[in-house]
């Protein structure tokens, strides 16, 4: 796990600034000490005025960024998928982002940002800072029931997710220009989804994000698909499917010459480099007969 006290290149930088300037204006006071008498007030050179001019500009830039950093620059977060470094940048301490994955590793789930304050246990200055900048699910909505918060759905008219434009993609929050087209590109490589497990396989869609897209679209339409016997399918039938190749599709006809035939498709899982953890999808492009 990522230190709580990790200073990025920045801060390292700022901090190193901080002590040559420190190290500097020692050194002028003692190198001029001899110029003046004693009791008198130091005169300092215009040379030496427009130096440590120029070293406190640099100092107050350095502050600035830091505040600007640490302050005003917040990015939209959920809480519930905040790792160590994100949550020790928003300015949690040690003991507030251990409370949290505690909440969450057991089982917990941020559903309110007034919840996020009561399980981190935040102070009223910082959580104004950041209460602006947390995001939700929208079905994560203020409930009342029995005088506790409650998760209420938002109910949306759902639209086919195999017919949705990248357009449309674009009005689920998360969602951008690049998203949406790796959605339509990776849906028209497949032939279209036929689980919505497939929408992991997209790069850079993240969890929360599918778990949004899921409150707005859903498979209406699913291609039809005509099984493939694994038997009987040559090398280049099953380098054509989803997620096969057609090293991987050599492998599974040496694998079922050499067995004779192939009993069940959870024998493909004892091949090299066979994705296993996709077996529940490709079971709906092939068939034993």
């Amino acid at each position: 796990m990522r230190s709580h006290f990790y200073f990025n290149k920045r801060q390292r930088n700022g901090a190193a600034f901080l002590l040559v300037l420190i190290i500097a204006v020692q050194l002028v006071i003692w190198y001029r000490h001899d110029l003046w008498p004693p009791g008198e007030q130091l005169v300092l050179t215009p040379e030496d005025s427009i130096a440590l001019k120029s070293y406190q500009r640099e100092y107050d830039s350095i502050l600035e960024l830091r505040s600007r950093h640490s302050r005003d620059t917040i990015y939209p977060f959920n809480p519930n998928y905040l790792d160590d470094y994100k949550a020790y940048l928003l300015g949690l301490n040690t003991a507030q982002i251990d409370s949290l994955f505690l909440f969450i590793e057991r089982g917990g789930k941020i559903r309110s940002k007034k919840q996020f304050r009561q399980v981190t246990n935040l102070s009223d200055s910082l959580y104004r800072l950041l209460e602006p900048s947390i995001r939700l699910p929208e079905y994560y909505a203020k409930g009342s029931k029995g005088g506790r918060e409650t998760a209420v759905r938002t109910v949306y008219e759902k639209a086919d997710l195999n017919t949705a434009s990248a357009e449309a993609l674009r009005e689920v929050y998360g969602i951008g220009e690049v998203l949406s087209a790796r959605i339509v590109s990776y849906r028209k490589s497949i032939g279209g989804f036929v689980h919505v497990k497939q929408l992991e396989d997209v790069y850079g869609l993240k969890e929360e994000v599918i778990d949004e897209l899921l409150t707005r679209f859903e498979l209406q339409s699913v291609p039809e698909i005509e099984l493939l016997d694994v038997n009987r399918a040559g090398i280049q039938e099953l380098a054509a499917l989803p997620y096969f190749s057609e090293a991987l599709a050599a492998r599974i006809v040496a694998y079922r010459s050499m067995e004779f035939r192939i009993e069940s498709l959870d024998e493909l899982t004892k091949i090299q480099d066979f994705p296993s953890e996709k077996i529940d999808i490709i079971r709906l492009y092939l068939r034993v007969k």
